[in-house]
């Protein structure tokens, strides 16, 4: 049952969380593409818009120290004399810089929340966590004469609550979130400044009175100069009111000043949100205040997700439900037309998806690196674009789809625009692929449209059957850099990636375009003559200019009926294969079932035979016997009828009692009962031979029919494996009864993987596609109305309470193209308009990476969930005290369970597991975790970084699918140096091993020739990493010289998510504490061998890792060799990634 109060108090608790994480100021360096200058009150240059004429927004990212010099008003005005405001600067500024540790240290000093002394675990923690880490107490944007922009203005939240709770001595005031010192400000606040809704009262009211204090300063010193004087009065005021004073050093008297061009809507909209405190605080707010009245399956479950028994697929016990779940009428009908199938693990995860979601909910799975998740997508994508061909197939005329014409509002604007109501059939189709990753969504969604991502013999089929499906449009998102194949998936997410969408989606040739356009183009034509400079290529078209040949009758569409005919057949001709496989699984389940009985019949006839012998003897020795019984007995009876009294002694016997005759007739009356009596025994023993014989009969023929019907079910099977093409063979018996084979050559094998259903499943995929070109084709003008509604809610000119609006403008845009891509820091803004389950799928990738509250507004708006991803690899990353974090989740009893709740601890991935009932438990006893429906075959990973991830991370779960070959990189190895010149984390001589190795294989890499397997580029083909900064920025400084790509060298933490054919891990960590923290867990190591394809190379002391955790696994993996390169050496070989 739903606990509503629980469920709140996670809510609440992850709001509390996202207040309490302190947001950073750009910092140099970071936004190459904006100049960023920093001011002080100790600093003696003029501000930027004292001297406009100095600052270009655009120059290289640069820290000027400056102090103001005090400047008449006059002075100032000349200075800004004649400046043509067109292109003038608008200045982003962060006020009051400083340093979080510092600040959290100086509030534990007044507290003692933290810790007690300096040497406290949780003050070493601390220090680590916001080393080098910045915040600022407010953000607003000023404009090119130097006043600042009111509405802009945005109060730190981090500081503001920090605050609270130093004034109440009480983690408490996190839950209430009513504190607001308005004192002295004014207290009639104009309504545009009270956008600010955050959830905390307190919060919202302070920012709401200090943007009119600010406001209203503005007014009153209209004439003024607005120097650093002048904002640091202001500056001092929030300070104050925030009751912070304490807590900060007189080195906050500063500003940072990111400089951008004014009204520049190409700038970064997630850069921009640098500022707020949190991507997900509006939508945790907003969906705790709707949890009472319902939050949807797939939240229910994410939150409160223990209730149904777990099922380990590894159990033996539990083959029979696995083996169901694999069963042909379980298969999605589409198919990605990949070159290879899903193998066992793969089609058990699709397959329990599509069986359990069908009414909505979480469904986890457990996705190492290298084990096909973006595989396991594609069909994913497939099957859900199929099931919603299937209900555009039933309608005659397109046109039926359409329920109604509505109109909607422009922000601003009072003019009307028309959109069309979709038929709610085909609506909850749309799939959205989130991550808090950028490159991992782009990863899905920016290869699923390119060629490379299909084989051949599609991409060939597609051409000969004249199935365009859009590829015009699609090259067009690509810049014909990348060929495509088909309109399947876009990236949006963040406010440029939506522009770059919608440029080259709606208005690519549009400023070539001369024709006359419709009013509602109007604003869109404004937009396009901003944006669009350069002269579109000639092969390529938008959707708009597509849309209007067909409306404008210069394009033909696809033909409605003939797209429904070729998907109904491709359907019939699926579903006419998958009954024959389920006939196959019949007759063999009914074949084995015959084996069975007919061993049972012939086991039980040889035994009724002996016996029947038996009885036969038995039967012939009797019967003589009583035969001869009867014989005499018959001689007897003879002989005493001879000898029967005369009359006289009857009539005798009737006077006296031994008379002569009554003995003679006692006599006969015995014999011939006894002889009645041997007869009928005879006639018994017939019966019962005879029925025995009926019996031997009745065996004989149950076995005849049996075998009959064997050889019969042979024979139909033998015409069904030819009708589909199926030799059978030891092959095709894996394929058919794999269930028969041991655990891992199952998990190499396609279930059911015959090529004639293969076939058929893509062409239904394709066809289904085709279908919905044909759809939009059919309806061009609706398409047209809605697409540009879809194009003007991306513009963000759409209200987002039109909710009907944005519903019917984002199912046309899926029904165009299907998959969408975000991160979570996007998620709200690009779905603002969208409520609870409006979302069909959401297939979140990388969950492990993601903290358990970024995808809360995410799977709220969805009503599927599928979740992909490894909580053995890094965690994410959630920058808040854990102490503070423990003290925060008492006040809201969630401290005993941590491990799901806390963001420090837990992530997506752990929630998304625990409601999932198929799945497995990795490890053993309190160190165990389950992990949702696992993918177990490896495909990146030679030996030995394979077997070491094996062993440390996922206790002998996965399965090596990668096949050896040789290679003539240098075998992994492990480099055993031993140290004694140090500085932090950096040893001198792991940096000249170091060297050594990149001299050896800059050699390979000189020698060898890029296309030969096993060779090497050393520019390309080499990561290095280690768990430290300190050693990574040291490797930096070797490397130049041997050209390796600096953007190949990091921390663990920058690699995850990438390979190389080779890493060499630069161990590093001088103390017993950077080793211990580094090994505290599996997943650093896992992650930094699991980066590398082909080889690994390990330098660092052997003697001081050896008995770490984890690492002492490591090592194990490799043999001694005595040399004095290679000290510690696995067994040659590699694999190749290459399936069978």
């Amino acid at each position: 049952m739903y606990n509503y109060e629980k469920a709140q108090s996670i809510l609440r608790f992850w709001l509390g969380i996202e207040s309490l994480i302190p947001n950073e100021p750009p910092k140099k360096g970071e936004y190459d593409k904006f100049s960023i200058y920093e001011y002080s009150t100790n600093d003696d240059k003029k501000l930027p818009w004292l001297k406009i004429d100095k600052l270009v927004p655009g120059n290289k990212a640069d820290v000027i120290k400056s102090k103001n010099i005090e400047e008449s008003n006059e002075d100032a005005k000349e200075n800004l004399k004649g400046k043509s405001t067109e292109n003038m600067p608008l200045y982003k500024c962060f006020f009051g810089i400083f340093e979080v540790y510092e600040f959290l240290d100086a509030f534990n000093r007044k507290t003692s929340l933290f810790y007690s002394k300096k040497d406290d675990k949780e003050c070493i923690e601390l220090k680590e966590k916001f080393r080098n880490r910045e915040s600022f107490v407010f953000y607003v944007q000023i404009d090119n004469n130097g006043k600042p922009i009111a509405e802009t203005f945005h109060l730190n939240m981090f500081l503001w609550m920090i605050g609270y709770i130093y004034t109440t001595k009480d983690i408490n005031s996190v839950k209430e979130g009513d504190f607001a010192d308005t004192s002295g400000l004014p207290q009639c606040v104009r309504e545009n400044f009270k956008n600010v809704r955050t959830g905390f009262e307190g919060y919202d009211r302070l920012c709401w009175h200090l943007k009119e204090e600010l406001a209203q300063r503005v007014e009153k010193d209209e004439n003024t100069v607005f120097d650093l004087n002048w904002y640091m009065d202001f500056l001092n005021l929030v300070v104050d009111k925030c009751k912070v004073k304490d807590l900060l050093s007189e080195k906050i008297q500063n500003v940072r000043i990111k400089v951008s061009k004014k009204k520049n809507e190409n700038e970064d909209e997630e850069e921009d949100n640098l500022l707020f405190n949190s991507f997900y605080i509006k939508d945790l707010k907003e969906i705790s205040e709707k949890n009472e009245n319902g939050i949807g399956k797939a939240l229910k479950d994410y939150l409160i997700n223990d209730a149904r028994t777990k099922i380990d697929i590894r159990k033996e016990e539990n083959n029979k439900f696995v083996l169901e779940r694999l069963h042909p009428s379980k298969f999605p009908q589409g198919r990605w037309p990949s070159k290879f199938p899903l193998v066992f693990s793969q089609q058990l995860a699709v397959n329990s998806i599509f069986e359990y979601l069908t009414d909505g909910g979480i469904f986890g799975i457990n996705g190492p690196p290298g084990t096909g998740k973006t595989t396991l997508l594609r069909d994913i994508v497939a099957a859900v674009i199929t099931e919603r061909a299937k209900k555009l197939v039933k309608y005659e005329n397109p046109a039926q789809a359409i329920k109604s014409e509505l109109k909607y509002k422009i922000n601003d604007e009072n003019k009307e625009f028309l959109f069309y109501e979709l038929d709610s059939d085909i609506c909850g189709y749309g799939i959205v692929v989130a991550s808090s990753n950028n490159g991992a969504v782009e990863n899905v969604t920016l290869e699923l449209p390119l060629k490379k991502a299909i084989s051949d013999e599609w991409d060939k089929y597609l051409v000969n059957n004249n199935m365009n499906l859009f590829r015009q449009i699609i090259n067009s998102l690509f810049d014909n850099k990348e060929e495509c194949w088909a309109l399947v998936a876009i990236r949006l997410g963040k406010k440029e990636n939506r522009q770059k969408f919608v440029d080259k989606f709606w208005f690519v040739d549009k400023q070539n375009d001369n024709q006359e356009v419709s009013k509602e183009s109007e604003i869109e034509l404004d937009y396009v003559n901003k944006n669009i400079q350069s002269k579109k290529p000639d092969n390529i078209i938008s959707m708009q200019k597509y849309l209007e040949e067909i409306i404008m009758g210069n394009r033909d569409p696809v033909n409605w009926e003939e797209a429904r005919k070729k998907f109904s057949k491709a359907l019939k001709e699926e579903e006419k294969i998958r009954k024959e496989l389920e006939e196959i699984i019949y007759i063999d389940e009914r074949i084995n079932k015959l084996k069975k009985e007919i061993g049972n019949i012939t086991k039980y006839k040889a035994e009724f035979l002996e016996k029947l012998k038996q009885i036969e003897f038995q039967y012939s020795d009797e019967k003589r016997k009583i035969e001869e019984k009867i014989n005499s007995l018959r001689e007897k009876i003879n002989n005493l009828k001879k000898n029967k009294p005369l009359l006289i002694s009857r009539v005798a016997s009737l006077l006296c009692k031994n008379n002569k005759y009554a003995k003679w007739a006692q006599e006969m009356r015995d014999l011939e009962k006894e002889l009645q009596d041997s007869e009928s025994y005879i006639k018994k023993l017939e019966n019962e031979l005879e029925k025995l014989n009926r019996e031997k009969s009745q065996i004989e023929n149950k076995e005849c029919e049996r075998r009959k019907e064997l050889e019969n079910l042979r024979s139909r099977k033998q015409d069904l494996l030819n009708e589909l093409g199926i030799a059978e063979n030891k092959d095709s018996n894996k394929l058919l009864n794999f269930y028969n084979i041991c655990s891992e050559e199952k998990e190499l094998i396609s279930p059911y993987g015959i090529t004639k259903w293969i076939d058929a499943r893509v062409k239904v995929f394709l066809y289904a596609l085709y279908l919905h070109q044909a759809f939009i084709e059919n309806l061009a003008k609706q398409f047209k109305k809605n697409l540009s509604l879809s194009v003007n809610i991306l513009k963000g000119k759409v209200p987002a309470d039109n909710s009907i609006a944005w519903k019917m403008g984002f199912e046309s845009l899926w029904i165009t193209a299907p998959v969408i891509s975000t991160t979570f820091a996007s998620f709200s803004r690009l779905f603002a308009g969208l409520n609870k389950e409006d979302i069909g799928w959401l297939l979140i990738d990388e969950a492990g990476q993601a903290v358990p509250q970024e995808a809360v507004g995410a799977i709220w708006r969805s009503k599927r969930v599928v979740v992909v991803g490894d909580p053995l690899q890094l965690e994410p990353i959630c920058n808040i005290p854990f102490v503070l974090e423990e003290k925060l989740a008492e006040k809201f009893g969630l401290q005993d369970e941590r491990k799901k709740f806390f963001p420090t601890i837990s992530s997506v991935q752990i929630l998304a597991d625990n409601a999932t009932f198929i799945g497995t438990w990795i490890g053993e006893d309190s160190d165990s975790i389950w992990v949702g429906c696992p993918l177990r075959v490896h495909r990146r990973c030679s030996s030995p970084m394979f077997d070491i991830s094996n062993k440390i991370a996922y206790k002998g779960l996965m399965i090596q699918g990668k096949r050896e070959f040789r290679s003539s990189l240098p075998e992994s190895c492990w480099y055993d140096v031993k140290g004694k010149k140090f500085k932090g984390n950096w040893v001198e001589e792991e940096g000249e091993k170091l060297k050594e190795l990149l001299e050896e294989l800059s050699e390979l890499s000189e020698l060898s020739e890029l296309s030969k397997r096993g060779a090497i580029d050393i520019t390309k083909d080499v990561f290095i990493i280690s768990p430290f900064r300190d050693v990574v920025e040291k490797c930096r400084e070797i490397v130049k010289e041997y050209g390796v790509n600096l953007n190949k060298i990091g921390t663990v933490h920058t690699t995850q998510g990438k390979e190389a054919e080779i890493v060499v891990i630069v161990l590093g960590g001088t103390t017993e504490g950077a080793r211990a923290w580094a090994a505290s867990k599996p997943n650093l190591l896992n992650v930094a061998v699991t980066r590398a394809k082909e080889r690994i190379y390990i330098i660092g002391n052997v003697d001081v890792w050896k008995n770490k955790p984890h690492f002492c696994d490591c090592i194990k993996f490799f043999k001694k060799v005595r040399n004095d390169k290679l000290i510690y050496q696995p067994i040659q070989g590699g694999f190749s990634n290459e399936r069978e």
